[in-house]
This record gives C-alpha cells, sequence and structure tokens, in this order.
C-alpha cells in the first residue's frame, strides 16, 4: 500500500521524466529539420546528406577523367628523392598566397643510405612543392638544410636505442650519420627530414602568424609554421604512429 507521500514522490518522478523525454524528442526533431552548415565548402552530392528533397532530379555519379592520361603531375625528377615520390601526405589551396601547397613522401634513398653506412635505406623525406593550377608544380630549392626532427627521437637515439636483444645502448654513430647525410645534400626541398608527416592544416585566423600552419609528424607530435616551410615542434599529444588533422574554416576548428 502506497501513501501519500510515496504517490506524491512517484508523481513527480513520472513529471521529470516526461519533461526529460520531451526535451530530448525536441531537441532530435530541432537537430534534425535543422540546416547542415556547409560554408563555403564544395559539395559533391555523392548523396542526401546536405539535400533536404529533389524534385524532377536524378543523381548520376559519372567516371573520373584522369588528366594526361593519368600520368603523374609530381614524378621523381631530383637525385634526393630516390626515385619514388607519393602523396602520404597533403595538398592544400592557400587564398592567401593564391598557391595550391603540397607536402609529399619521398624515397628511400637506396644507395645513397648505404654510401654513408646505414643499415636500412629506408629514409623517407618530405618535400615540398607548390603550385598555381594544381597541374603544374615546382619545386623550390631552400637555402636551409631540412629540419631533422627525427633527432628528436635521435635526442633518445643519441644516448640509448634498443636493440634485438632488448637491450638499450649508445647510438651517437647512427645519428651523426644520419645529419652528415642531410648536410650533405645539395639545395633542395626537404622541409622535414628523415620522417612522417600527416594532415597539413592552414588556419589563418591564429592569432599567432608563427602556428598558421599545423601538423603532425610521426609519434603524435604537434609541429606549426608560419609558412609550411620551416617547422617547429610543439608538443606530444598522442603517443602513438599516423594522426591526421581537419580544419573547419567556417567553423574555426
Amino acid at each position: 500500500m502506497v501513501n501519500a507521500t510515496g504517490r506524491n514522490q512517484m508523481e513527480w518522478l513520472f513529471r521529470i521524466a516526461m519533461v526529460f523525454w520531451l526535451t530530448v524528442g525536441w531537441v532530435a526533431l530541432a537537430v534534425a529539420d535543422s540546416p547542415v552548415i556547409i560554408g563555403s565548402s564544395r559539395q559533391l552530392f555523392f548523396d542526401d546528406y546536405v539535400v533536404q528533397k529533389m524534385d524532377g532530379l536524378k543523381r548520376t555519379v559519372h567516371p573520373a577523367t584522369k588528366h594526361n592520361n593519368g600520368r603523374p603531375v609530381v614524378v621523381p625528377d631530383q637525385p634526393w628523392e630516390g626515385g619514388q615520390t607519393f602523396l602520404f601526405g597533403s595538398v592544400l589551396y592557400n587564398p592567401d598566397k593564391k598557391l595550391y601547397e603540397m607536402w609529399y613522401r619521398t624515397g628511400p634513398h637506396n644507395g645513397l643510405s648505404y654510401k654513408h653506412g646505414f643499415e636500412n635505406p629506408e629514409l623517407y623525406d618530405y618535400a615540398y612543392a607548390t603550385s598555381a593550377d594544381g597541374i603544374t608544380w615546382e619545386k623550390p630549392l631552400l637555402d636551409e638544410k631540412p629540419t631533422l626532427y627525427a633527432l628528436h627521437e635521435f635526442a633518445t637515439m643519441g644516448k640509448t636505442t634498443i636493440t634485438s636483444t632488448d637491450t638499450w645502448v649508445p647510438d651517437t654513430a647512427r645519428a651523426e650519420k644520419i645529419r652528415a647525410y642531410y648536410r650533405d645534400l645539395p639545395r633542395n626541398n626537404i622541409v622535414l627530414a628523415h620522417q612522417e608527416l600527416q594532415g597539413v592544416v592552414y588556419t589563418p585566423d591564429d592569432p599567432d602568424p608563427n602556428q598558421r600552419y599545423k601538423a603532425c609528424i610521426f609519434g603524435g607530435t604537434l609541429i606549426t609554421s608560419p609558412d609550411g616551410v620551416h617547422w617547429k615542434l610543439g608538443n606530444t599529444f598522442y603517443p602513438g604512429q599516423s594522426n591526421t588533422f581537419n580544419y573547419d574554416p567556417a567553423r574555426h576548428l
């Protein structure tokens, strides 16, 4: 038998639950009916995500036509590229420079690595290229030597590195071989040496002009740059392997 106090408590709990579920339902309907904010982003209309209704239209997806019969627009034509260029990197359009910018991966360096005494020739670099139309690309020869943030790891490797017996031993000699290799290179378009880079974004609204470009290198470490060429190490936010950034210019996120 439930007394009056118990009934009142149950009634209040029921009212609170009703208000909660009505609120949830109202929010869900409001979100469902609200427009998708796309800002200035171009839409490909592969599906109906941004389409509320279509009358008298039929979606037809046409096959893409490869430019120049599928020939690559960037090819390995420099000796430091090791015979390979591939886009494990980023391409973006910078409206301030009025240029497309590319950070692409080159290597491995094959014989060049063995020449410098490396046991493993797979030394990948990230090089920089620009284009006015996204088709014809230029590889600027930089005055500075490549930034060698692998030595961020060799700051530990310079002291210790792991061997097959799981024993930590000094390996300053290997770190010095890597330094020597990049010191001996002629002028080139490498911006990050012996490193992996993913997800470059350009954030023109960042109040710090030295951090307009942002990216992540292998190991989950943030790097920033004022121009996409000169990079500075930031914090390690995720001690993993590959991380990719995206930027929404409409929401500045």
